[in-house]
């Protein structure tokens, strides 16, 4: 790769091996010294020096144990990233595991269970078929009345055959300028 300096605008440009621009730093036709442009080998542009990403403000993990028939959660406060006028964007992750074990979801992860009878009247036979959720999960942002966020990891136990713990991993975001 070869990197040169034009001489208008005082904007850094790195090309490929094929002569190819695939960065730019201060390019003047934005008009901000400090502008930067990156382009894919397909000449996708991937950043274009005025468009805002998201920056992960927060992140961090939960986790919960709730008996069976149960329903439990843990909250965390974010009090140090300050009020917002609206929730910022959240992903959570839910999982029966930690670290590399069990099943990961994002958001929600509900554990149904198929083999479950009822009775269509009451004191009729118990031979009606219905699926039923034996567990739910959810992890989710919220905004406080004063502004702050909090994230929660809940868990209900509807029909689990015992103590359950489920774990969350979070990220929130805010819209940043480049």
């Amino acid at each position: 790769m070869t990197a040169i300096t034009p001489e208008t605008g005082g904007s850094i440009a790195v090309f490929d091996a094929n002569d190819i621009e695939r960065f730019r730093a201060g390019d003047p036709d934005v008009g901000d010294d400090f502008a930067a442009t990156v382009r894919a080998p397909d000449d996708t542009e991937i950043i274009n020096g005025v468009s805002n990403v998201f920056k992960i403000i927060a992140s961090g993990t939960l986790s919960k144990t709730v008996g069976a028939g149960a329903i439990g959660s843990t909250t965390v406060n974010l009090p140090a990233l300050g009020t917002f006028a609206a929730v910022p964007v959240m992903i959570g992750i839910v999982s029966s595991g930690t670290a590399g074990t069990g099943d990961k979801f994002i958001g929600h992860e509900f554990v149904v269970e198929a083999n479950v009878y009822t009775a269509l009247t009451s004191g009729g036979a118990v031979t009606h078929p219905v699926t039923a959720i034996e567990t739910m999960t959810t992890i989710s942002a919220k905004l406080e009345g004063d502004g702050t966020v909090t994230v929660t990891l809940a868990i209900f136990n509807v029909t689990g055959p015992g103590s359950i713990t489920r774990y969350g991993r979070y990220y929130v975001m805010q819209e940043a300028a480049l």
